[in-house]
């Protein structure tokens, strides 16, 4: 049963050649009915909260020496930026948060990126929305970018990133809430 309960946690992960935990569907069912499961998990989560804390100090430190400013969180309103902003906020260390704004976002998200901003911005957190507007005046959207890349961007072909995400911050030091696959 115990090799079975860790199977379920951990997930071998063959090109780092390290174990990862990985709360997976079945662990999920494991947690409810054992308790010192519980204490498993949550030992890891607060390792890996410590270690990701750390690891935003050494870039604001890299980030305020190099560039004289402060390390920028990219948001995009998702779980996952929510996670990063709660770690930044944790930390302590100076930042701004910046959003590219994609044109496709459902509406709730857009609007919960406002508010996030508005709350951020009552407490002296410099945020930045990237309406990717050129010198010309012109926009860029993902509805002018289909027909441009002549198709709608697929999980084999991906240019929405390159195009409305990538880029939006020349000589700053920027943290992504990108997770392992």
């Amino acid at each position: 049963m115990r090799n079975s309960l860790l199977s379920c946690l951990l997930r071998y992960r063959p090109i780092k050649g390290q174990w990862s935990a990985v709360i997976t569907p079945r662990a999920t069912e494991w947690i409810v009915n054992l308790p010192y499961t519980k204490i498993f998990v949550v030992w890891c989560v607060e390792d890996f909260i410590k270690k990701s804390i750390e690891r935003l100090h050494l870039a604001s430190e890299m980030s305020l020496s190099h560039y004289k400013k402060p390390l920028i969180c990219e948001y995009s309103g998702g779980k996952d930026s929510d996670v990063q902003l709660w770690l930044f906020k944790q930390s302590g260390i100076p930042f701004d948060v910046h959003n590219s704004h994609t044109t496709v976002d459902a509406p709730q998200t857009v609007y919960h990126i406002r508010d996030t901003f508005k709350k951020l911005e009552d407490s002296g957190i410099k945020c930045e929305i990237d309406y990717h507007i050129h010198e010309d005046g012109k926009r860029t959207t993902m509805w002018n970018l289909i027909p441009r890349k002549l198709m709608p961007p697929t999980r084999i072909v991906r240019y929405c990133c390159s195009e409305l995400k990538e880029g939006g911050n020349a000589n700053r030091m920027i943290s992504t809430g990108v997770r392992w696959a």
